[in-house]
């Protein structure tokens, strides 16, 4: 395997364990926390979610380079 090959599935399983983080976060604080904290939760899940679908598209595009 290619070390640009290792690196992208090391970046994919980094991104993928904070995306389950935050909705495992998200989950355990429903009836725990305010309405605006469940939604900053949510809204940080989401993110982070979305952060892994732009990330593979990249990767099957070949464009692996930052988007900022």
């Amino acid at each position: 395997m290619s070390p640009k090959t290792v690196a992208t599935i090391t970046e994919q399983v980094r991104l993928c364990e904070q995306a389950t983080l935050a909705f495992k976060a998200y989950h355990e604080a429903k009836g725990m926390v305010s309405a605006e904290d469940l939604e900053r939760l949510r809204l940080k899940a989401e993110f982070h979610y979305g952060a892994i679908n732009d990330y593979l598209l990249r990767c099957r595009q070949g464009t692996q380079e930052d988007s900022h």
